[in-house]
């Protein structure tokens, strides 16, 4: 009896002990799972007449670079992304076509695909005003923010180093302000005007059939359920050191006092703090 016990429970363990592949739902319903959101007319007609080409765009003239670093598989190695050439549809408002690069363990590949947004939320709407001090004069504006979501697929040039899909979803904060004639932005939770979308999915090889994880965004400051092992506690005195010498290699986000595990430093994350200009 007890041999069967031991046995039933190997197939238990088996058939519902995987390891979670694919997170992009969660992502997802963790977006709308804000009580804050709602639809909204003004919003939504934002987002359709607005063209977030310049958003997704790396453009060296700026003074951020938009250039997205993620995890890839179990061992979360670390992936770079960056988008060379972006059009929006001209029949699909929604539709933006893209082509890129990645880069993974040293290797460059070219890929292309699309953004198709097909959710759009209302986070909120508010006003303020300025005053030239000069004049007396008083100026209000209108600010609208809220959510964009969608879903993303992008396919390798098997020609050079890749044969695979990536896809998931895709959510940003899309924001508008009177002041600059509402010209879009994907808000960034450190810099206004950084790219803050995040791409939530997996990757899978088109001949093989085998799916990875893959999580990226600007940070490598993510925050999804895959990547909880990515991340361990850090202590305030921690913290501390880190400030006054800065020169290890942790990668540290100081809002929830977490840390990059050290057993994933060797998967390219050793000089992630390093300036690389151009390196696709």
């Amino acid at each position: 009896m007890r041999i069967i016990t031991i046995i039933l429970l190997l197939i238990v363990n088996t058939a519902f002990g995987q390891d979670k592949i694919d997170y992009s739902e969660d992502w997802k319903q963790s977006i709308l799972s804000n009580e804050k959101l709602s639809d909204d007319t003004f919003f939504t007609n934002l987002i359709y007449k607005s063209d977030f080409t310049s958003c997704f765009l790396y453009d060296d003239n700026l003074k951020y670079r938009n250039d997205h670093h993620g995890i890839f598989g179990d061992d979360n190695i670390r992936i770079d992304f960056i988008f060379t050439k972006v059009y929006k549809d001209f029949e699909n408002p929604l539709l933006y076509h893209i082509r890129g690069k990645t880069r993974k363990e040293g290797k460059l590949n070219d890929f292309s695909g699309y953004v198709n947004l097909s959710i759009i939320k209302k986070e909120y709407d508010f006003s303020y005003y300025s005053i030239y001090f000069e004049t007396n004069d008083t100026t209000f504006y209108n600010v609208y923010s809220g959510y964009v979501i969608g879903k993303y697929q992008f396919t390798e040039d098997s020609i050079k180093n890749g044969n695979g899909v990536y896809s998931g979803i895709f959510g940003a904060i899309a924001y508008f302000d009177s002041k600059d004639n509402f010209k879009p932005l994907f808000m960034g939770e450190f810099e206004e005007g950084r790219f803050a979308g995040s791409f939530v999915g997996i990757w899978h090889d088109i001949e093989s059939k085998k799916i990875e994880k893959s999580v990226w965004n600007y940070g490598p400051f993510l925050d999804f359920p895959c990547t909880n092992e990515f991340w361990i506690p850090i202590t305030e005195r921690e913290i501390k050191k880190h400030k006054r010498h800065h020169k290890c290699n942790c990668i540290i986000d100081f809002d929830s006092l977490k840390k990059l595990n050290p057993k994933y430093i060797k998967n390219g994350w050793r000089n992630f703090r390093e300036y690389e200009k151009d390196w696709w």
